[in-house]
């Protein structure tokens, strides 16, 4: 039977985390190529991945209840609609460790990505 979850998404995966969102870099890349070489080396135990529309939509694939992020604004709050083509949540203990496999998550997925933003995430106490 296939495996239909991230185990990282429901089991501890360490004291700190490293999230990187992706954007797509070049119209005319093909993205595929990058996400079967992330995929060949990261399994999901100790790391997440997901899918964003833009990604989604350059493949062709439809993914059900997948939709653009909204924009929200209210009393003294304003966020943007922004729209990630591949989110990494890579979970470790070691600072360090977690650079260098952001460093190869970028370095797997090719020139056809950018990176658009870095999260460091600990756990307190």
């Amino acid at each position: 039977m296939a495996q239909t979850t991230q185990n990282a998404i429901l089991a501890p995966n360490g004291k700190l985390a490293r999230v990187l969102v992706f954007d797509l870099f070049h119209a005319d890349a093909d993205p595929l190529p990058g996400l079967k070489a992330l995929c060949a080396e990261f399994d999901g135990t100790r790391h997440v991945l997901g899918l964003g529309l833009p990604i989604c939509a350059r493949l062709g694939a439809a993914i059900d209840g997948l939709r653009a992020f909204p924009a929200l604004a209210g009393a003294g709050c304003a966020v943007a609609s922004t729209q990630g083509a591949l989110f990494c949540a890579l979970g470790g203990d070691d600072r360090g460790d977690l650079l260098h496999a952001g460093r190869r998550v970028t370095q797997l997925l090719g020139a056809g990505f950018r990176v658009a933003e870095v999260v460091d995430m600990f756990t307190n106490r």
